[in-house]
């Protein structure tokens, strides 16, 4: 009788623990950490709210906090997918940022 409701308590907590192993594997695991910005030579004071993320040894940074403090204009306009959802930066006076992507 105990080998049984063992047996039967076992089974009940691995597949509890499978299904959260399932839940959990949507999630994409990233380190929020302190860094100095600084753009054009100048250290930025950046708020609380727009930590930089740390992902496979790369760094993310809010993209409109850059593009504000190159001097863009930065609009968002959401749509009822996330494939419809526009982000869009304007340089000023039409001169392009030139990002050194890599």
């Amino acid at each position: 009788m105990k080998k049984r409701m063992f047996v039967l308590g076992f089974t009940a907590g691995m597949v509890m623990a499978g299904a959260t192993t399932v839940f959990a594997a949507d999630y994409i695991k990233a380190v929020i950490y302190p860094v100095k910005l600084v753009i054009n030579g100048q250290e930025q004071e950046s708020p609380d709210d727009a930590g930089v993320l740390n992902y496979n040894n790369r760094a993310y940074v809010p993209l409109r906090l850059v593009a504000e403090k190159l001097g863009a204009k930065v609009g968002f306009q959401e749509a009822p997918t996330a494939s419809g959802t526009k982000i869009t930066i304007d340089a000023p006076h039409g001169r392009p940022l030139r990002p050194a992507i890599r």
